[in-house]
């Protein structure tokens, strides 16, 4: 029988946990990547954990042509079978097509495409009255830029690209002037790594949208032949830092699992959504928008993602639910993920908080990271000796810690009191 190799499409900090628990089952690792360099990019404190277990990074050049990567595959890796896998939105189609190629279960590329395309996914869901947000598209954004067209809503609202991700390719705008900046700006943006840069640049049309109102949640679950299995909600912490971002505001962290008003409801209707759009096999991760002091039958469905949850959400699962991540990702990768294996019930509630630099930068010459019994994780994203930016929000994440209680409230409040124990060069980080 043939030996099988992981290929993990690019490479996130979560996908960590996964390919540790392929390590432990002595299953071969690889990484395909647009940067030869991708492990270095990770948190300094994770970069050593992943070239423990990654055996082998191999360069790519693009995502659209999963053809070209089966070939690649081939020639690296002779006789091996390839488990396709990716947790990021980018390579996600082509990875859907690997997967059908191999006969491992997977949503049609398809499917996928429509639910990443912002632009015909936004205005869709207006359009059929699926949402209360005005979205105009294509040739109608350029007609409002260019003054032909009137505002087409109160207040300010969001350009974005067809296709982006992790807040790239957006921009909030309040008037026709913002927009002609915006599709500029945009048309020419550089992501965080050649992968996410080129998916962009597939766009070929904005989507602008109107503001929605409410807090923002996401809810993650995984889709098993054509059947969608929960896994939580989380509310992720925003900057809360007096600092103007043109963008998103950045998610520091999260608490998972919370439980919206009308989470039932809202589980039903995104599964009806989902399974309507040709989604059999995936994990989801639904960005939204909950009014929880209005109609509880009314959430906004901002991005989803036929992915996993990232940044440091998924080690707050673990903690959580009492599981491995790792191993429910790896298991779906393998088509042996079985509905019977999934949490049904949390022990505890996790508070995940990252944090930005201090104001004013400076080089990092000392990180201290809260300690004791209350800390059940911790990571540092940046290596001593980085200078960071005067502005905190572009030198990005410097560190974070993972904390649970036995209800939202308690757990917010221990992370809160952690906070105090957080610094950089002896003064204080931004949350």
């Amino acid at each position: 029988m043939s030996k099988q190799t992981v290929v993990f499409c690019e490479f996130r900090p979560a996908d960590l946990l996964p390919a540790q628990a392929a390590s432990q089952r002595s299953i071969e690792v690889a990484v395909f990547s647009t940067s030869p360099d991708v492990l270095d990019k990770l948190p300094h404190s994770q970069v050593s954990l992943a070239k423990a277990v990654v055996h082998r990074v191999v360069p790519v050049q693009r995502w659209d042509s999963p053809d070209r990567i089966r070939a690649t595959f081939a020639r690296q890796f002779p006789g091996r079978v390839p488990i396709w896998y990716t947790g990021l939105d980018e390579p996600s189609q082509a990875v859907a097509a690997l997967r059908q190629y191999e006969g491992l279960p997977a949503s049609s590329p398809e499917a996928i495409r429509y639910i990443l395309n912002k632009a015909g996914l936004k205005h869709d869901l207006y359009r059929n009255g699926l949402s209360r947000l005005v979205a105009v598209r294509g040739d109608d954004v350029r007609r409002v830029a260019n003054g032909e067209a009137d505002w087409p809503f109160e207040g300010p609202g969001f350009l974005q690209l067809a296709f982006g991700a992790g807040g790239y390719g957006t921009r909030k705008v309040w008037d026709a002037v913002d927009v002609r900046e915006s599709i500029t700006a945009l048309s020419s943006a550089v992501a965080d790594s050649p992968s996410l840069t080129a998916f962009m640049a597939t766009s070929g049309e904005f989507v602008l949208t109107q503001t929605a109102k409410g807090v923002l949640h996401s809810f993650e679950a995984v889709v098993l032949g054509g059947r969608l299995y929960p896994l939580g909600f989380s509310r992720p912490h925003i900057l809360e830092a007096d600092i103007e971002v043109r963008g998103p505001r950045p998610m520091l962290g999260a608490i998972h699992p919370v439980v919206p008003r009308g989470a039932d409801h809202i589980i039903a209707e995104v599964e009806r959504r989902m399974l309507g759009r040709g989604l059999t096999d995936t994990f989801l991760h639904v960005e939204m928008m909950i009014d929880e002091q209005g109609d509880m039958s009314v959430f906004e469905e901002l991005d989803p993602n036929p992915r996993l949850v990232g940044a440091e959400v998924q080690w707050a699962m673990n903690e959580a639910w009492g599981i491995s991540m790792g191993d429910i990702a790896l298991d779906w990768a393998l088509g042996e993920l079985r509905a019977d294996r999934l949490p049904t019930r949390p022990l505890a509630v996790a508070d995940v908080q990252t944090f930005l630099g201090p104001k004013g930068g400076g080089r990092l010459k000392e990180l201290r990271l809260p300690e004791g019994p209350d800390v059940r994780w911790s990571v540092q994203f940046v290596a001593e000796g980085t200078d960071l930016s005067s502005n905190p929000v572009l030198g990005g994440k410097v560190g974070g810690y993972l904390t649970v209680g036995a209800t939202v409230d308690e757990s917010v409040t221990t992370s809160r009191t952690l906070r105090g124990q957080v610094q950089i060069n002896g003064t204080e980080a931004t949350f």
